[in-house]
């Protein structure tokens, strides 16, 4: 009669074999699907870098051009009999003037023009936005003795408007005759243009967005409205002191100029892949962060994972 222990050793030499075949080919396939996350998020990253330029780009080129814009605008009026009206005593503004500026308005598709003598003193506005704050009477006054155009930060407070966020540009005008300053055209912009521009990507993802920052004290303060959380823009803010895991911490890596790619969360508290660049803004101190949920840059391996191991158990369960 045939030795049982000998039976039973010999049945579990197969069994052995099997499991550490197996053992093998699980920490083979975890290792493979680590490999295939770092270059997803490889890839990713590339993605994000070159929507980050371009959206820096984007930016840069808009507010060249408005600027341009507002440029040609002021010396074109101020040909136009704008700055003899400025330059002569106190009346109403001449209505083939209005007319011409309505159609500026229109043209451009702003939210506000304002027209300003040498003293920051109002003399005409049109649109929806037409007084100005004591920060824009000072920034007039500067316009009237630089060479170039001054122009506002994102802010809130206009008193027509207090909670809507705006932007100006200070435009000197000149008068051709004597080649002096005699007002200042001041262009208001609203920023629904530029909001969109932000976010607006080249291509289609479900959780990728742009932030737009800058320092503001020991806060990096939100400057645009978020795609998935509104009346934020100049509302939103993270401490700078904040960790790498404090949600949002990205924006205050933007803020300081800082370039990379970084692995956060953000103010979802969602886990993101995140770039941050600095951008040629308006004003010195701008920073950008454009970002993806991780759980949308791996989904590709993870659908792959999901199918891999449904087969490789049903393989396992077969062979038992």
């Amino acid at each position: 009669m045939p030795n049982r222990s000998g039976i039973i050793r010999s049945g579990l030499w197969p069994l052995a074999v099997f499991l550490v075949f197996t053992a093998a080919a699980a920490w083979a396939g975890y290792a493979l699907f680590e490999r295939l996350k770092q270059e997803q998020k490889a890839v990713a990253a590339r993605t994000l870098t070159s929507v980050g330029k371009l959206k820096a780009e984007q930016i840069r080129s808009h507010f060249a051009r408005d600027e341009r814009f507002a440029v040609s605008i002021a010396r074109l009026l101020g040909q136009g009999g704008l700055a003899d009206w400025l330059d002569g005593a106190p009346s109403e503004m001449p209505r083939r003037l209005q007319e011409s500026l309505s159609i500026v308005l229109h043209n451009r598709a702003g939210s506000g023009l304002l027209v300003l003598d040498t003293h920051a003193n109002l003399r005409f506005g049109a649109g929806q936005f037409t007084q100005l704050a004591e920060e824009g009477r000072r920034l007039a006054l500067r316009a009237t003795v630089e060479p170039r155009p001054v122009v506002s930060d994102i802010y809130r407070g206009d008193p027509s408007a207090p909670e809507q966020a705006l932007l100006d540009t200070f435009v000197p005008i000149q008068s051709p005759s004597s080649n002096s300053t005699v007002g200042v055209l001041v262009m208001r912009n609203d920023l629904t243009y530029l909001y969109d521009l932000i976010q607006t990507w080249p291509v289609e993802s479900p959780t990728a967005e742009s932030v737009l920052v800058r320092l503001d004290g020991d806060h990096a303060l939100f400057l645009n409205e978020l795609r998935f959380r509104k009346q934020t823009a100049l509302r939103m803010r993270v401490p700078l002191s904040a960790s790498h895991y404090f949600p949002g911490w990205p924006s205050t890596a933007a803020a300081r100029g800082e370039v990379g790619i970084w692995e956060a969360r953000d103010y979802l508290d969602h886990a993101i892949l995140a770039y941050t660049l600095p951008v040629a803004g308006p004003v010195p101190g701008w920073g950008m962060v454009v970002k993806m949920e991780l759980a949308e840059v791996l989904a590709p391996v993870q659908r792959l994972k999901n199918t891999t191991v449904g087969v490789t158990a049903s393989f396992i369960l077969l062979a038992l």
